[in-house]
């Protein structure tokens, strides 16, 4: 028998879901900089917030 398991905690997304299309800021009460980037432990601005969006491919693509 065998398993895997996958860390996922409440929240964790991709940065290009599309929960972050709509108004996320309004919808969840949080700013960038309530958002932590789980690859770096970087917690963004609205700056490295929109860079990061551009340059990361989205899932499956």
């Amino acid at each position: 028998m065998s398993a895997e398991i996958f860390p996922y905690t409440a929240g964790s997304t991709a940065i290009q879901a599309d929960v972050f299309n709509r108004d996320w800021k309004a919808i969840f009460n949080i700013d960038h900089g309530d958002v932590q980037w789980a690859e770096t432990g970087e917690w963004f601005t609205e700056e490295s917030w929109k860079r990061i969006r551009q340059s990361c491919p989205r899932d499956g693509e």
